[in-house]
């Protein structure tokens, strides 16, 4: 299998984000900020990688 930087991805879809009301721009939707429950999904946003396989 092979892979390059080119083929590395982060998944950021709009229901994993919020607006940033301290500044511009979006934040991830956070499942917990400290002890308060926001129900979002995560602190982190997903990667993903696309893989080659090649025969040998």
């Amino acid at each position: 299998m092979k892979s390059s930087k080119e083929n590395a991805h982060i998944f950021s879809a709009d229901f994993l984000l919020t607006d940033d009301e301290a500044y511009t721009g979006k934040k991830t939707f956070r499942t917990y900020l400290g002890y308060k429950y926001l129900g979002g999904y995560s602190d982190h946003l997903p990667v993903f990688l696309d893989l080659e396989n090649i025969k040998q």
